[in-house]
């Protein structure tokens, strides 16, 4: 009986090993080749197939599936326990696939993507006349799959997309020496634990370990992963932004330590830390960088789903570099390197769908970003305007600075704090409160920059002002104030010692005497202040803030320049009016009045505060008010000569002190009569000497006498020089600053006065 068992025992030893070793492989050779190729449109490759019955390992050598995939072996190790569980399963009716292990050697796969968005896998799959209909499992006849281990050793994944990059360079990623092992992969329940090592593009560095608990319910299905990536090389990724922007990644690597968290109720959970070192991006349309930093670090990355929020503690920018130039047609750079893309067409949608009313959009949650702290360190930027002919160029250095506090949900406002240098010389301060949810409803920005040197502003005073500029320094301190979408803003410049060079000939320029403007804003100490004001409704569309303050800026001027002693007046309280015209009483020209004096004495401590001033004088005389006087002192000196003579005739001693008045009467009307009887006899007057008196001859003499023009004119000069000198010796004025212009004669002027002018130059 023993024999017999025996002699059965290894009859059915032999048959299994005969069946296992001899009949199994090449069948499973048979049917895996006939089976692939009937399912798949590559061919399929099978080296050898290796089944031990005894122990059920089974091993595929060399599996190739043509331009798709290929591995070097795969090792499926499987137990009798486990197999006898599967087709007698315990009273629980549960069936459970189990094998011990899967180990897969250097597999390698490749997935393309071809310009119209086609996976090469998606034509791997032979097509079927009809699709087999699934058949539901039976109540209590559940299938659950398990692999104890799973290995895969020095896997290769090589990935190539042609539609969402540049048309002559496509996006190529390859993932090498792929190590995974794997702990209970199953399905539908498993606690699962995967840990994978690779290489990315050779020089990065990528592990992860997962862990996936698996549920029948998926709402109890929890998913977690630990990811590491070292020293991502951005250039690999070019073709990709070629297709999207004329900007080309010079370098920069990327690293990233992640923990990323999902389970049904509250979706993903992401915490993280990542760097980017030594990015340069260059514009691809003039080969020159664009922005370059030395390290960009951000520390406490968290995203909840849930919340549709992400917050960051710390972003951290060392050593940052950005050039913004405007081109010979006004473009910037930065915008020049967008390419415009066609745009995709519309989906069609089911009738009475509107993504305003979708569920989707219903139940999400707006984003929302919080940012605890934005530190720069060391930054720079150059600004370039080449616009115009000969362009402007300037530096902003030394950056440094932070934003903190900043939250898109907050209404506390996130508070600015920057500092840096214009052209490595000039302080620059940017500070203040910005609400990021609402910023047009509360924002105080205030910006200050001191000592900018004018002279790099030549290019623009050139264009705009039609003047170069020799010599100057300015400070600008802008505070602007949003309140409910209501603007309130001062922008204050102090130019400090401000020389215009030569003249600039610009089509651009204003017609503004600006030298003038510049005099008259000048003070004593080389200084120019202006404030200008600025406030309006930013809901307005038509309101906009550039323009507004160039206006503004030019009426400034215009004003000025149109009403200049407005300005003097202002300085030191006189009255505008009576600085620029100085009046004086018919036939006079000396300063007698304190009227006269009180203007000229604030005139001149007006001008004493602006030193590049210079004054202009015109003397006047008006015929109507001043000529009767003038004609009156002429006959007077004419009088008085005839009256000297008669006297020296006579040999009667002339008076040390002689006027008119000490003339004997009945001398004084022969002299009179003799007068009157020369312009009578010349033809020039007719004058009644009958019955007349000393007044009746002198008034008809005085209306008759020929008008002189040297007379006026030396009386409007003699005007001219009183007011001079007044302002020399009395109002300490230099001399150069005065200059008498060419007199004027006014047919008509009051009887009263006459106004003497007074206009103001540039120096």
């Amino acid at each position: 009986m023993i024999r017999k068992l025996a002699s059965l025992f290894l009859k059915a030893i032999t048959a299994v090993a005969v069946v296992g070793f001899g009949i199994i492989p090449p069948l499973l050779h048979i049917g895996v080749s006939l089976v692939g190729n009937q399912l798949l449109t590559k061919e399929v490759k099978l080296g050898a197939v290796y089944f031990n019955p005894f122990t059920l390992n089974l091993t595929l050598v060399a599996l190739d599936i043509e331009d798709t995939a290929q591995l070097s072996s795969i090792s499926i190790d499987a137990q009798w326990q486990d197999l006898a569980q599967f087709i007698f399963p315990p009273s629980s009716q549960q069936r459970t696939f189990a094998l011990n292990s899967i180990q897969i050697d250097e597999p390698a796969t490749k997935l393309i993507f071809n310009k119209k968005g086609i996976a090469n896998v998606a034509a791997l799959l032979a097509p079927t006349a009809q699709k087999p209909q699934a058949t539901p499992d039976e109540p209590g006849k559940s299938v659950h799959f398990l692999v104890r281990e799973t290995t895969l050793r020095k896997g290769k994944f090589q990935f190539t997309d042609h539609q969402y990059t540049h048309k002559t360079s496509p996006f190529n990623l390859t993932l090498d020496h792929i190590d995974l092992v794997g702990q209970n992969i199953g399905w539908p329940e498993s606690s699962t634990d995967i840990t994978i090592n690779t290489h990315l593009n050779d020089s990065t560095r990528l592990t992860s370990q997962l862990h996936l608990q698996l549920a029948e319910d998926p709402i109890n299905t929890i998913a977690s992963g630990a990811i590491t990536l070292k020293k991502l090389n951005l250039p690999d990724f070019q073709p990709i932004i070629s297709k999207y922007a004329n900007a080309e990644l010079k370098s920069g690597n990327l690293n990233v330590e992640a923990q990323v968290n999902w389970q049904h109720t509250d979706g993903v959970e992401i915490e993280s830390n990542a760097s980017i070192d030594k990015l340069r991006i260059d514009s691809t349309i003039n080969q020159e960088p664009v922005v370059r930093w030395l390290h960009l670090q951000v520390n406490g990355l968290a995203y909840r789903e849930s919340d549709n929020r992400l917050t960051v503690q710390q972003i951290a920018l060392s050593d940052p570099e950005a050039v913004i130039a405007i081109d010979e047609n006004l473009q910037v750079n930065l915008a020049a390197l967008a390419k415009e893309t066609s745009s995709t067409a519309q989906q069609p949608t089911a009738p009475g769908y509107s993504p305003e009313s979708s569920p989707e959009k219903d139940n999400a949650r707006d984003f929302s970003l919080a940012i605890k702290t934005f530190s720069i360190a060391n930054g720079a930027m150059d600004f370039s305007d080449r616009s115009f002919e000969p362009g402007f160029a300037t530096p902003i250095v030394n950056l440094n600075g932070k934003v903190s506090g900043f939250d898109s949900k907050s209404q506390t406002p996130a508070t600015i704090d920057i500092a840096g240098r214009v052209d490595r010389y000039a302080p620059v301060t940017i500070q203040g409160a910005i609400n990021p949810s609402s910023p047009l409803d509360q924002t105080n920005l205030s910006m200050s920059f001191k000592n900018l040197e004018l002279t790099t502003l030549t290019p623009y005073s050139g264009r705009f002002a039609g003047y170069s500029i020799q010599k100057g320094r300015m400070h600008l301190d802008l505070n602007y104030g949003i309140r409910n979408h209501q603007l309130s803003a001062t922008n204050e410049m102090l130019l400090d010692k401000l020389i215009l060079g030569s003249k600039v000939d610009s089509d651009e320029s204003v017609d503004l005497p600006i030298r003038l403007a510049i005099a008259l804003l000048k003070d004593r100490n080389g200084q120019i202040d202006i404030k200008l004001p600025v406030s309006g409704d930013l809901d307005n569309p038509e309101f906009k803030l550039g323009p507004i303050i160039r206006t503004a800026l030019f009426n400034l001027i215009t004003n000025l320049i149109s009403a200049p002693f407005d300005l003097l007046a202002s300085l030191v309280g006189g009255s505008a009016e009576e600085m620029q015209f100085i009046n004086f009483a018919p036939g006079e020209f000396s300063l007698q009045q304190y009227q006269q004096i009180e203007s000229l004495d604030k005139l001149a401590k007006a001008l004493q505060e602006r030193p590049e001033l210079q004054l202009e004088v015109t003397g006047k005389t008006a015929n109507q008010s001043d000529w009767p006087l003038v004609a009156e002192k002429l006959l007077n000196e004419q009088l008085y000569k005839s009256w000297i003579n008669t006297l020296e005739n006579q040999q009667q001693p002339i008076p040390e002190s002689t006027s008119l008045s000490m003339i004997n009467p009945e001398v004084h009307l022969q002299l009179l009569t003799q007068v009157a009887t020369k312009m009578n006899d010349s033809g020039r007057a007719t004058i009644a000497l009958e019955n007349n008196n000393i007044a009746s001859i002198t008034e008809q003499l005085i209306q008759q006498w020929p008008y002189n023009e040297a007379a006026m004119r030396e009386l409007a000069i003699d005007r001219a020089k009183e007011i001079k000198d007044y302002l020399m010796n009395e109002g300490g004025l230099a001399p150069e600053r005065i200059y008498l212009l060419d007199v004027q004669h006014l047919a008509k002027g009051t009887e009263e006065q006459i106004a003497t002018e007074l206009q103001l130059d540039a120096g």
